[in-house]
């Protein structure tokens, strides 16, 4: 069957094409007519025509028929011509007539192409290689911004449709890019092709070994460049900054820093892959040695200069201004000496024996863990203990403020007398100090106060940030938040190395100062929480005790300085517990507060009351006074008994107190104005009656931060105290002569300041006779010197020797500078009527305990002057004399002068002889006399019947009636001149005369003076 299929199949096929070969005349194939326009799209300007061509094929004399799409875009005439008519997009049609056939041309109605650009006319590619062609249009607002892209020769370099040419053989050829917008605008680019490297590998990507640097001035930073793959073909790389003025960069990546700022350091392949380091270039110069630091002191670039090296090394910064440039310190074996002003300072790392500060002003930043700044003489810095210092100490003889602002062990020590400023704005803080500090905290800290810190005092915001207080000295401590103020007694700090001293006292029996003998005293190291209550669980922890002998004397030996609590204990009597604060400035024998002793039997409750007054004035003050009443003898913490305020006028009382001591402390509250000072915490001592009220006025002083005052109390009559206690200040004077003396008989010292303006520099401001006190003397002004201050016994003043009556007056001196009481004085328990208290050295700001009885029996105004200072006193006074005299006299002054002058030469020299300055002294006296006489000669005044004529050395003349005929005289014959007596009236006895003494050239009146007969 498949066989015949086959064959009918081959049959039919041959048959097939025999019969269509057959020829025929009539069937000739008829042409189609088309159309084709010059144009397919086009863009015009506005307004511009456009001349579209027709070919028209396969019919003679077709005509061709125009039409637009859009007219108001463009319109076209029968000839083909397109006129511009607005914005947009138009289509033309060209028909051939009678037919169907048609051609279009788009017309855009716009901005047509003027040029067409391209960034190379020729290239060179390697075989296989691409370039992007980036053609460009002019005007860069031309409607059309699209090309056409053609090779001339696609075997040796094809070109796609997006302008990607593709080298593929070696030869040349050109591509040409023609704008879309039908202005036939071009350009051509020739083509290159060459042959490829064998075997080629791209570089894909570049690391630099740090991705962002720091340097320092003039430093120096090798950078090293990798590139993968590691089998890459090329793998040079080419080095470069974007800012060679602050960091530049060589062809091995050796970057060197200039100047402060940025730069990017870019290592590029050379098929353009790159990586970027950012170089940040601190303006600071890193030394190492002292002739790198001098040079770097001295470039103007350098902001800031880095002491840095592990060497042991020292470093000396020349004086100078260096007030733009920051140094920093991180050297931990280096010293480093300064003598220059910097912005700042900045202590990272030092050696122990640390950073020598010489300058004045600077501030200074220690984040060393260890170290040790030195502030010299005549210096002063800020120091900020910053996070990462631990232990700190500053040794300081200049003027320094401590910012405490991290955890740390902050210790001032040194010779300097200023007070130091310390904030303490961190918890875990420990700050001691060997020198007066004015601390301010913000956090609870360790206080830990040395010899010569005593005179410390504290302001917190909060007392929950009143500090723990050990050593010595007692602390007085605001509380600003409340306005409160608190005393803080320092405990004992067995690490400390203190001065001992001999601690004695007396005790007697309160109402009859009979000496108790046998009464048992113990020591007890100073705690808040002993109360007369709880003592006996406390004499575990005695220092010592002892029983009193005879005259109720008792003593203990080889004491530190510091804080104590003294207990009295004697059979029939209540205990007296006392607190002793022993000062390191100390005399080596400490005398306490006399023990007055009460008997078991005295019971029952008793009132205090009286009124707080102004120790300048005694003025009672008004409302805002906060009084407190603690058990014992000084005591200043622990339980409060009572508290109260004052009234309007001042006044006070407590009600229903046990009998017995007690102890006031009275501070002031008030909100007061800037310009006004609160008065300083003060507080005295009381013994509490049963059945009775105790009327005890209170004293408050109130200071400028430079004033010290001097309050003088003691007993009352009662007690057997004197009636009369005298203040004795001496000083150095501003005209350096000799030492003034305040006390009751000149209470003020008053002189020229270097305006010219009269200063009240020193003062007896309350002068009291009966009893108890105050007498308040003030030092309003520092000259540079010693001061001296005494009490006398005026009411035992005629005693040379078994006086006894002042040390049993419980007199007591306290010393407030500023708005701090600073010192107590208790009187010793020795004979004596004059009591030196202390010396202070204003220069040094240092008090020197003296606490010695004497007998003085002479001139008030002698004392505390010894020799030299009674003969310079007593020389300027005749100076004074002197001087007056030579301001009214015109004549013949030479002799006066020389000798006015040598005598305050002599006076105002220290090496003078206390033999010659009398002697000078003597000779004033007899030359101004001499000019006194001669006012007069006392042997030419004509003698008068029945009157006695005397002439003094001042010049006056006194007339006495000898009988009862002599008569009152009109004149007196002088010298053999008569001179008119003018009286003061008829009756007077009180006349004168009007002279002119020609030897001096003197005017002046001679006073006369006349007494009537008496049978008397």
């Amino acid at each position: 069957m498949k066989k015949r299929v086959s064959l009918l199949l081959a049959f039919v096929l041959v048959f097939g094409i025999t019969f269509m070969n057959v020829p025929q005349a009539n069937a000739a194939t008829k042409k189609q007519v088309s159309i084709t326009l010059n144009k397919s799209n086009y863009t015009l300007a506005k307004g511009k025509t456009l001349k579209l061509k027709a070919t028209v094929k396969n019919k003679k004399k077709a005509k061709v028929v125009f039409k637009s799409s859009k007219k108001s875009v463009a319109t076209v005439s029968k000839n083909g011509k397109v006129t511009a008519k607005k914005k947009g997009t138009a289509v033309i049609t060209a028909t051939v007539s009678g037919t169907k056939k048609k051609a279009k041309c788009t017309i855009r109605v716009g901005t047509p192409v003027k040029k067409v650009t391209v960034p190379k006319k020729s290239i060179q590619l390697k075989k296989g290689a691409t370039y992007k062609i980036k053609a460009k249009v002019t005007p860069t607002k031309a409607t059309v911004k699209t090309f056409t892209y053609k090779s001339s020769n696609s075997k040796i370099a094809k070109v796609s449709k997006s302008g990607t040419i593709k080298a593929v053989k070696v030869g040349s050829t050109k591509v040409t890019v023609v704008t879309k917008d039908g202005t036939g605008k071009k350009a051509t680019i020739t083509v290159k092709v060459v042959k490829a490297a064998a075997t080629s590998t791209a570089v894909s990507s570049v690391t630099i070994n740090a991705s962002e640097k720091a340097m320092f001035l003039d430093d120096t930073c090798q950078l090293t460049a990798s590139v993968k793959p590691q089998n890459a073909t090329n793998k040079a790389i080419h080095w470069s900054s974007d800012n060679a003025a602050v960091a530049s960069v060589d062809g091995n990546g050796l970057v060197t820093a200039h100047a402060g700022g940025s730069a990017n350091i870019t290592a590029k392949a050379d098929n353009g892959v790159s990586a970027t380091c950012r170089i940040n270039v601190a303006p600071t110069k890193k030394v190492s040695t002292q002739a790198q630091l001098e040079s770097a002191l001295n470039n103007n670039l350098a902001e800031s200069i880095l002491i840095e090296t592990n060497e042991k090394v020292d470093f000396k910064i020349p004086e100078g201004n260096y007030a733009t440039k920051t140094l920093v310190v991180n050297a931990p074996n280096a010293d480093v000496i300064n003598n220059g002003n910097f912005a700042r300072v900045q202590i990272y790392a030092i050696a122990t024996n640390s950073y020598y500060e010489n300058q004045t002003g600077n501030n200074i930043d220690f984040m060393s863990a260890n170290g040790r700044i030195v502030v010299s003489n005549n210096a002063s810095a800020t120091i900020n203990v910053n996070p990462g210092a631990s232990n700190v100490t500053v040794d300081n003889a200049g003027n320094v403020n401590v910012n405490i602002n991290t955890g740390s062990n902050v210790n001032i020590q040194g010779s300097s007398k200023l007070s130091s400023n310390v904030q303490i704005n961190s918890s875990d803080v420990t700050f001691q100090t060997k020198q007066e500090a004015k601390v301010v905290a913000s956090a609870k800290f360790n206080f830990i106060v040395d010899k010569g810190g005593e005179n410390s005092t504290v302001t917190v915001n909060s007392a929950a940030n009143i500090p723990n207080v050990s050593g010595i000295g007692r602390i007085p401590v605001s509380i600003t938040d409340t306005n409160d103020q608190q005393i803080v007694m320092a405990e004992s700090n067995p690490g400390l190395e203190l001065p001992t001293v001999t601690l004695n006292g007396v005790v007697k029996v309160a109402d009859t100062q009979e000496a108790i003998q046998g009464a048992s005293i113990y020591l007890l190291p100073y705690n808040a929480t002993i109360t007369p209550s709880n003592v006996d669980t406390y004499y575990g922890t005695a220092l010592g005790s002892t029983s009193t002998d005879s005259e109720g004397m008792y003593g203990f030996n080889n004491i530190k300085v510091g804080n104590y609590i003294l207990v009295a204990s004697a059979n029939g009597k209540k205990k007296v517990l006392q607190t002793v604060s022993i000062l390191s400035d100390s005399n080596s024998e400490v005398t306490a507060l006399r023990m007055d002793m009460v008997d078991v039997s005295e019971v029952g409750n008793g009132n205090i009351s009286g009124k707080v007054r102004d120790a300048k004035n005694l003025d009672g003050l008004s409302s805002g006074i906060k009084l407190r009443i603690r058990e014992g003898i000084d005591t200043q913490t622990g339980t409060v008994v009572q508290e109260v305020m004052t009234n309007d006028n001042g006044e006070y009382s407590f009600e229903n107190l046990p009998a017995g001591y007690y102890t006031i402390q009275a501070i002031d509250t008030r909100q007061l104005n800037g310009a006004q000072a609160n008065y300083a915490l003060t507080s005295v001592i009381v013994r509490v009656k049963a059945g009775q009220t105790i009327e005890q006025d209170v004293v408050l002083s109130a200071l400028e931060s430079n004033q010290m005052r001097i309050v003088l109390t003691w007993g009352d009559e009662a007690s057997g105290a004197p009636s009369d206690l005298d203040s004795h200040l001496t000083g150095p004077t501003a005209e350096g002569m000799y030492n003034f003396h305040t006390y009751y008989g000149d209470q003020e010292y008053v002189a020229q300041d270097a305006n010219g303006n009269q200063i009240t520099y020193a003062a007896l401001d309350v002068d009291d006779t009966e009893y108890v006190g105050p007498e308040t003397t003030t030092i309003y002004f520092e000259v540079s010197g010693n001061y001296n201050f005494y009490v006398r016994d005026f009411t035992n003043r005629s005693c040379e020797g078994s006086s006894t009556q002042l040390a049993n007056s419980s007199a007591k001196v306290q010393v407030y500078y500023g708005n701090n009481l600073i010192r107590t004085y208790n009187v010793p328990n020795q004979e004596g009527t004059l009591w030196h208290v202390f010396d202070y050295d204003s220069v040094t700001k240092t008090f020197k305990t003296i606490n010695e009885m004497s007998y003085f029996t002479g001139s008030e105004q002698f004392i505390g002057l010894d020799k030299r200072q009674i003969a310079i006193r007593n020389c300027s006074a005749e100076i004074n004399q002197a001087e007056d005299i030579l301001s009214r006299i015109t004549l013949n002054k030479e002799a006066l002068q020389n000798k006015v002058d040598e005598a305050k030469s002599l006076c105002n020299n220290a090496s003078s002889e206390v033999s010659r300055i009398e002697a000078v002294t003597d000779e004033l006296i007899e030359l101004y006399s001499k000019i006194y006489k001669t006012y007069v000669d006392y042997d030419e005044v004509s003698l008068i019947d029945g009157i006695d004529i005397r002439c003094y050395s001042d010049g006056d003349i006194y007339l006495e009636a000898m009988n009862e005929q002599a008569v009152r005289p009109n004149a007196l014959v002088i010298n053999g001149k008569t001179y008119d007596i003018q009286w003061n009236s008829e009756t007077s006895s009180y006349g004168y005369i009007d002279m002119t003494n020609e030897v001096y050239g003197y005017s002046y009146t001679l006073y006369i003076y006349y007494d009537n007969y008496d049978n008397d």
